[in-house]
């Protein structure tokens, strides 16, 4: 379990913090089901580009995408990330505000004649994506406990969720498509979620090798417990 270096949290931004909270917020958090989507007549390649552009221009960047088999339709990660350059920090600085950023899952299927869009996004810190239990399919690479005042500013969710509902808002104006889905609609359709299976496997096998090799219980069983399920 990745924890933010007590040097921030507590001894220079929350003085007397004891306790962290788990973080495992993302968009659902403030978005229901049906405020997560939209419908529109348009091909399911071209509302992928359309979504890919509206997120694009908010400064979230297309990270990968996939046809999700047998559907015709596509899976979208896209990645926002205020951190400073890598190659100026390391592991003895702390984390902070900086090292905060965000990853959206897209689905964009068939539906009639046209698709359906579904979306979550999640808060990152150094490029870790929490475990969330609204998208349980999504493959994620760690949990974390942080200083719940630090959680509660800047990993709550809600940055995530502005800007799906903001995607979806534009998307209506445009009248590209209608912002809503119906509640029953699930957010990540079909099995594996979010990534392909080929990549939820390795990252699980990476898991269990990283277990493997860590001599302590206790990070042993929390590596283990973040291993994602394919």
């Amino acid at each position: 379990m990745k924890h933010l270096p007590l040097v921030l949290a507590c001894a220079v931004v929350f003085p007397g913090c004891l306790v962290g909270t788990e973080v495992n917020t993302s968009s659902l958090t403030y978005l229901t089901t049906g405020q997560s989507g939209a419908t529109s007549a348009h091909a399911p390649v071209d509302a992928a580009r359309e979504v890919t552009r509206l997120f694009g221009i908010r400064g979230v960047a297309l990270a990968e995408q996939h046809q999700i088999t047998g559907s015709g339709g596509y899976a979208i990660r896209l990645t926002k990330s205020d951190r400073g350059i890598a190659a100026t920090k390391d592991d003895s600085l702390p984390t902070t505000a900086r090292d905060v950023g965000s990853v959206y899952y897209v689905w964009v299927v068939p539906s009639g004649s046209g698709s359906t869009v579904t979306m979550v996004g999640k808060p990152t810190l150094d490029g870790a994506e929490p475990c969330s239990p609204d998208a349980p399919g999504l493959a994620c690479s760690a949990s974390f406990d942080v200083d719940p005042t630090f959680a509660s500013a800047f990993l709550s969710g809600k940055a995530e969720a502005d800007v799906v509902q903001g995607v979806l808002s534009e998307l209506e104006l445009e009248g590209f498509a209608s912002a809503g889905v119906p509640a029953q609609t699930p957010i990540v359709p079909g099995t594996p979620a979010g990534v392909p299976h080929d990549v939820c496997e390795q990252q699980r096998h990476d898991a269990f090798a990283h277990a493997q090799a860590t001599q302590d219980l206790d990070a042993r069983a929390q590596i283990l417990k973040s291993a994602p399920e394919c």
